[in-house]
C-alpha cells in the first residue's frame, strides 16, 4: 500500500504475527502490540530478538498451552503418538465454536494433562511434548 503524506510516497505493509502487528514502512520493521481502545503500542525488543523468539517457541515448544477458555470437546492423540507439525491435537469449545487446537512442530505426545469435557482456562497447559 502506499500513503502520500505532504509530498512524500511511503510503502507500507502491515501483516499479522501472532500477538504482534508488523508494520514495514519503505523497508524498516517496526513491531506493535494491540493496545487499549484499538491503539497500537511499540514493542521494545528488537526485530531480530522477535524472530529468535517466534522461531524458539513455535519449534521448540515443548508444552501447548490454551489459547482461550473452554471446554475441551474432543482429544484427537494419546500419550506415545507421533504428531506431524500442523496436526489437530483436540479441540475446545468456545464462545460457540470449535476451535482446533494444532500441533506447532513434529513430536511425540509425552503426556495430556486434559480430557474431553474438562473445562480449561486461557494459559493452562493442554499438552506436553517431546
Amino acid at each position: 500500500m502506499k500513503l502520500k503524506l505532504k509530498d512524500k510516497t511511503y510503502d507500507i505493509n502491515v501483516s499479522d504475527w501472532g500477538e504482534s502487528i508488523k508494520v514495514v514502512i519503505d523497508d524498516k520493521e517496526y513491531f506493535f502490540v494491540p493496545g487499549p481502545r484499538g491503539k497500537l503500542i511499540p514493542k521494545k525488543e528488537t526485530e531480530s530478538n522477535y524472530k529468535e523468539e517466534l522461531v524458539k517457541t513455535k519449534f521448540q515448544a515443548k508444552e501447548i498451552k490454551s489459547p482461550l477458555t473452554g471446554e475441551v470437546s474432543r482429544v484427537f492423540i494419546r500419550p506415545g503418538d507421533k504428531v506431524n507439525q500442523h496436526q489437530v491435537l483436540l479441540s475446545i469449545f468456545s464462545m460457540k465454536m470449535e476451535n482446533e487446537i494444532i500441533s506447532p512442530r513434529a513430536a511425540v505426545i509425552e503426556e495430556i494433562k486434559t480430557k474431553q469435557g474438562a473445562k480449561v482456562e486461557s494459559g493452562q497447559i493442554l499438552i506436553k511434548l517431546k
